[in-house]
């Protein structure tokens, strides 16, 4: 006759403990992964609408510019118009919008009739601050 042992019972029930201590273990990271993740995800989704809404904004301002010069009769008149209400250097305008959170800057050159974006530039309003929400194990 065998002798029973009931070791075996107790290596299962340590097996079983062990695994799902490791499931909650990983579960529990990867929830609180996913949350930092999520609220970073929402912060640069908040200052990606800000940048295009000042882009638009600007882009507005320079369909404005075309207008004015598609529709006037002389490079002098274009001149006059846009002097009324835009800021020209020589024939450089800069169209400037700003929330608060950055300032979107649009240089244009005239060139009666048309334009061209010399550049464009966006100037951050807060200072970095270095991310320290994020638990990184």
């Amino acid at each position: 006759m065998r002798k029973h042992t009931y070791m075996n019972i107790g290596m299962i029930s340590f097996i079983v403990v062990a695994i799902i201590l490791s499931l909650v273990t990983f579960a529990t990271l990867s929830y609180v992964t996913a949350r930092d993740n999520y609220a970073l995800a929402k912060r640069y989704a908040t200052h990606e609408q800000a940048y295009y809404a000042l882009e638009n904004q600007a882009y507005s301002e320079l369909k404005h510019i075309k207008t004015i010069l598609q529709t006037s009769t002389s490079e002098n008149a274009a001149l006059v118009s846009l002097k009324e209400h835009y800021t020209l250097n020589g024939h450089q305008l800069t169209i400037t919008k700003s929330n608060s959170m950055t300032t979107f800057t649009l240089i244009v050159d005239i060139d009666y009739p048309h334009y061209t974006i010399h550049s464009s530039h966006t100037t951050p309003l807060k200072k970095w601050k270095k991310e320290e929400s994020l638990h990184i194990l």
